[in-house]
């Protein structure tokens, strides 16, 4: 029983240890007008191969909070259906640290389509009730 006892709270230890190593960026994403936007994906990529590390969507206030287990050199990738896609500088992340990203501000973009054609063929039978 007491060896259960300790090697249960050796566990707990060193989950607890993993946890509070863990490196943050956090920052917020709003659009032209300084107005907070929602659920922009916000990725983050290794800064030496642009791999993707981990990833992140904003909230109702434009925030976003991206926790990862190893420090390193980062950058952010912001993209979002009807906004055009921005990276940023490159963070140095530390570990058991949070960076607060700079705020990011994204432009919409639009494209007016040329014209669309719907087509319809009448059913060879026709049902009548």
């Amino acid at each position: 029983m007491r060896k259960t006892i300790v090697g249960m709270l050796f566990g707990i230890l060193a989950i607890s240890a993993q946890v509070s190593a863990q490196s943050k960026i956090s920052g917020s994403v709003t659009d032209s007008k300084n107005k907070p936007l929602l659920a922009i994906t916000v990725s983050l990529l290794n800064a030496k191969d642009s791999s993707l590390e981990k990833a992140d969507v904003t909230d109702a206030t434009g925030k976003y909070e991206i926790a990862i287990n190893k420090g390193g050199d980062y950058l952010l990738k912001l993209s979002a259906v009807g906004y055009e896609t921005k990276y940023s500088k490159n963070y140095t992340l530390t570990e058991g640290q949070t960076t607060n990203a700079d705020a990011i501000a994204i432009g919409e973009v639009s494209k007016n389509l040329q014209g669309v054609t719907v087509v319809s063929k009448k059913p060879m039978i026709e049902v009548k009730a």
